[in-house]
């Protein structure tokens, strides 16, 4: 198909100039398909009619006769050569805007009226099929398993799909419908989106994106039975040498009590403790791994090897919890609710946890930053959980016997 300005450097007589069929005339950059010719037609047609061309599409400027009578005889009209070439320039330039398929249909109609004619009821019946389509999917689309930003892109594509149709929808409609297709998780927000009077798509989709967000967080801590191995046992005396650790965690000295010397009673005659809580040998219910486990929760604090002045920032290292645990809200940066979820301790107890967050610890050289700290309320310890603070913040923990340093692993420097 013959571009504009090709088309132009074959006809040398046409006696005025076009802008429209000019080398530096701005191409459209949309089209003629089956669903789009509003949007096409609100582009072109201003174009035609700023080159007061419209007159060749609508009817209002017929052919002149193609032969006239003079003196001399029969002769080409003038008239109908100029109207013929300025007609024709037309014709290429406007299957030049049209798709391959719509210009393939449209092969026969030879003048510019012609063709616009033939392009808008080729066009336009699909069109009308084509919107009541999309306005059915508008309507029945769910997000169902799609994550937010795949159904927003989605529901999206439905509206700018109405609007090439030449059939937009208003954009409190589009909103109305993506909140009406949310799951029921999404109701508190779909409820506080709506009252708002004027909201923009754009504050919407942030609005729902942030509530996924946080709605994935506290899908991986619902139902969440965590046996946190809470190394908070047993009130010790401090810097005791006679405490011992069990099972191969923790093996360091008087780090916070847990356990002790086995003492206690016999099973029969094998010669080693036996524990009548966990039934397992080499230690005595006194002593018990899992007896114990829920101290974190009912026991006055043992000694901190993290405190401020204000018992309130003392923290508890522990080299085998999961997760950090603190019971105050106010020690949180940011918190995000965390509904029916519950920790379990090795005993069964089951203890709610209420929020999950972010918590920053101050030092003399540098801040800790402690991710998914969990809110235990019934805690009655701030639980350090030493694997979480080594990968969070790239430091290295060592236990000695009368201490417990954390260093930079690379200047060995300590830090806290």
């Amino acid at each position: 198909m013959s571009t504009a300005s090709s088309v132009v450097s074959a006809v040398a007589s046409n006696r005025r100039t076009y802008s429209l069929f000019s080398s530096s005339s701005q191409t459209t950059t949309i089209k003629l398909d089956r669903v789009n010719f509003m949007v096409w037609e609100s582009i072109v047609l201003p174009l035609i009619e700023g080159n007061r061309l419209e007159d060749h599409i609508d009817g209002t400027s017929r052919a002149p006769l193609k032969v006239i009578s003079s003196e001399k005889g029969e002769k080409e009209n003038p008239a109908w050569s100029e109207w013929f070439s300025v007609d024709r320039l037309l014709v290429g330039w406007l299957r030049n805007t049209m798709s391959q398929e719509i210009g393939a249909q449209l092969l026969h109609h030879k003048t510019a009226e012609d063709l616009w004619n033939g392009a808008k009821p080729l066009t336009c019946a699909s069109t009308k099929a084509r919107v009541m389509v999309i306005k059915s999917d508008l309507h029945n689309t769910r997000k169902n398993s799609l994550k937010m930003d795949e159904y927003l892109n989605k529901m999206k594509n439905l509206s700018d799909e109405l609007t090439l149709a030449g059939s937009p929808i208003a954009m409190d409609d589009l909103i109305l419908h993506t909140l009406n297709g949310l799951d029921a998780d999404y109701n508190a927000i779909a409820v506080r989106l709506l009252d708002q009077p004027a909201i923009t798509w754009v504050e919407v989709q942030a609005a729902l994106l942030s509530f996924e967000s946080q709605l994935t967080q506290k899908s991986h801590f619902a139902n969440l039975s965590i046996q946190p191995s809470v190394n908070l046992a047993q009130r010790t005396t401090d810097n005791s040498d006679s405490v011992n650790h069990r099972g191969g965690r923790n093996n360091y000295r008087n780090s916070r009590g847990r356990g002790g010397r086995y003492r206690g009673g016999r099973r029969g005659g094998g010669g080693r403790p036996f524990c009548i809580n966990c039934q397992r040998s080499g230690h005595t219910l006194a002593t018990c791994y899992y007896r114990d486990e829920s101290a974190a929760f009912n026991h006055s604090p043992p000694q901190a090897y993290y405190a401020n002045s204000n018992s309130y920032s003392d923290w508890y290292m522990d080299s085998g919890a999961n997760y950090h645990i603190i019971p105050h809200s106010g020690q949180f940066e940011e918190m995000i609710p965390t509904g029916k979820s519950h920790i379990t301790t090795c005993t069964g107890e089951q203890r709610p946890i209420l929020g999950i967050g972010t918590v920053t610890i101050p030092c003399k050289q540098s801040k800790f930053h402690l991710k998914d700290v969990l809110y235990v309320p019934s805690a009655t310890k701030n639980l350090m959980s030493v694997n979480r603070l080594v990968q969070d913040n790239s430091v290295s923990v060592n236990f000695s016997n009368q201490r417990c340093d954390v260093k930079d692993p690379v200047t060995r420097r300590i830090i806290m």
